[in-house]
């Protein structure tokens, strides 16, 4: 089981996400979660989060280059 917690000194996961230097992850991790809640595919150019995030919580993700 992965544990994710939610303190600005810890990391997220095992993929050295630091909040306290990373709040983009952040809203990524909202976007992400938004999208799985209603069912909509993430279409974006950042996939290192989004793979991250995926790896966690999984929903429908689009690369666009």
């Amino acid at each position: 089981m992965r544990r994710i917690v939610i303190d600005t000194n810890i990391y997220i996961d095992s993929r050295n996400f630091r909040l306290a230097t990373s709040h983009s992850i952040v809203n990524d991790v909202l976007i992400a979660l938004s999208a799985r809640s209603i069912g909509a595919t993430v279409v974006t150019q950042n996939e290192g989060h989004y793979r991250a995030i995926q790896a966690v919580r999984p929903f429908q993700l689009v690369e666009v280059r």
